[in-house]
């Protein structure tokens, strides 16, 4: 029984955490900060951001139709109450780095917009 125990315990500390994984295969870190991913092309590395993440992967981000000149300049909306559309909740998840609007970690912002 004890090492039953003693399994678990080793088992749940190297899983490190739960949580759902986006396409990417990776998630925001609600505990340290920043997004890290654990499968795919940056399996292993942490980033700043998903945005720093596309950054490294060499992606164009604007090419996905989402530009500041289009959504606002990164800062000036906060909240999921604040967008008008998906691809604006989405350019301020990806591009601006602001994980709040996805709240369960899945890598879809604003739930409400985004179904």
């Amino acid at each position: 029984m004890k090492r039953a125990a003693l399994l678990l315990l080793w088992v749940s500390s190297a899983l490190g955490h739960g949580g759902g994984l986006d396409g990417y295969g990776c998630h925001h870190d609600r505990k340290r900060g920043g997004y890290h991913c654990h499968r795919g092309e940056h399996a292993g590395r942490s980033f700043a951001s998903q945005a720093d993440m596309l950054k490294a992967s060499g992606a164009d981000i604007t090419t996905e139709g989402m530009s500041s000149a289009q959504f606002g300049a990164c800062g000036s909306k906060r909240v999921c109450a604040q967008m008008t559309s998906c691809e604006e909740a989405r350019h301020h998840l990806t591009v601006c780095g602001l994980g709040r609007l996805d709240g369960d970690g899945d890598g879809v912002p604003c739930e409400s917009l985004c179904r």
